[in-house]
C-alpha cells in the first residue's frame, strides 16, 4: 500500500479529517468547488453528456484547442480566427486530428468588417469595425454562426467558446435560431463584471439575453480582479450557460 493510499484511508474517518484540517489550517475537498475547472464540472455534473462538437470563436493561436483536445480527444473542433497573422500561427499550433481552422469572423450579420488595432488590458488587441473609410483596418469576411453551422453541416454544438474582444453578444445574436432550437448545449462568453469595464459586454446583458431563450448560468470561471482600477473588484469573467435541453 502506497503512502498516498494510507493517507486517504486515514482521512476517510471524519474525526481524523477534521483534526487534520484544524491542525494544518487547510481544507480537504473530495472534488473541486464549482467554478474552478469547467471540464471537471462537466465531468462531475453532466456525466451522461458527450462532447462531440466544439466551436471555438476567437481561437487566437490555439490555447483553448490544446485543452479541448486533451479533455475531448474524439471531438470535432472548429477554430475560428479572423486575423490573418494570428490565423497562420493557429494552424501551426493545432494538435487535434479532428480540428479544422477557419480564417473568418463571426458577427450578428454577414458582410465585411475591418480589424483595427487597439489597446485592451495593457496589451494590443484587434476589434471589428463596420466602417466605410476602413481606417487602414484589415478587411475580413464575416458571417453569422448560424450560416457557419449550415455551411459546415453542423447539426448540434456541444460546447461553444466565444472570446471576441467585446463582441461576444453579437456572435450569439447571429446564432439566435440555433439557440431557440436548443442546438447549442454549453456556451462560454467573456463578460464585464462591473460598470467601469465598458469594453466587454456586461454580465447582466448576457443573462437577460440568454434567459429569454431558456439558457441559465452553469458556472462562472476565470475571474479577474480589476487591475485597471487597481481595486479588489471583478473586472471580467467567463460565464458559461447551459441549455434547458441539457439541465432538464
Amino acid at each position: 500500500m502506497s503512502i498516498r493510499s494510507i493517507i486517504q484511508g486515514a482521512f476517510s474517518s471524519s474525526p481524523l479529517l477534521r483534526t487534520y484540517e484544524r491542525l494544518s489550517g487547510t481544507r480537504v475537498l473530495k472534488k473541486l468547488p464549482v467554478g474552478i475547472d469547467l471540464f471537471a464540472d462537466i465531468r462531475y455534473t453532466l456525466p451522461k453528456m458527450t462532447i462531440s462538437t466544439i466551436v471555438d470563436v476567437g481561437a487566437n493561436i490555439g490555447q483553448s484547442e490544446e485543452e479541448f483536445v486533451h479533455h475531448f480527444p474524439k471531438a470535432s473542433i472548429y477554430c475560428i480566427e479572423p486575423h490573418p497573422n494570428t490565423f497562420d500561427q493557429l494552424k501551426k499550433n493545432v494538435i487535434g486530428q479532428h480540428t479544422k481552422c477557419f480564417n473568418i469572423g463571426l458577427d450578428a450579420t454577414g458582410g465585411t468588417l475591418y480589424l483595427n488595432a487597439g489597446v485592451l488590458d495593457e496589451s494590443v488587441s484587434f476589434t471589428f469595425q463596420r466602417n466605410d473609410d476602413q481606417n487602414g483596418g484589415i478587411p475580413v469576411e464575416v458571417m453569422t454562426l448560424g450560416q457557419f453551422a449550415t455551411n459546415n453541416a453542423i447539426k448540434q454544438i456541444d460546447l461553444l467558446k466565444i472570446d471576441t474582444e467585446g463582441l461576444d453578444l453579437r456572435v450569439l445574436q447571429g446564432a439566435e435560431d440555433l439557440l431557440k432550437d436548443q442546438k447549442i448545449n454549453l456556451i462560454q462568453v467573456e463578460a464585464s463584471m462591473n460598470s467601469s469595464n465598458e469594453f466587454h459586454v456586461h454580465q447582466a446583458e448576457f443573462i437577460q439575453y440568454m434567459d429569454k431563450l431558456g439558457y441559465l448560468l452553469f458556472g462562472v470561471y476565470d475571474q479577474i480582479h480589476d487591475f485597471v482600477l487597481k481595486e479588489p473588484i471583478l473586472r471580467r469573467a467567463n460565464l458559461v450557460f447551459i441549455s434547458p435541453s441539457v439541465y432538464k
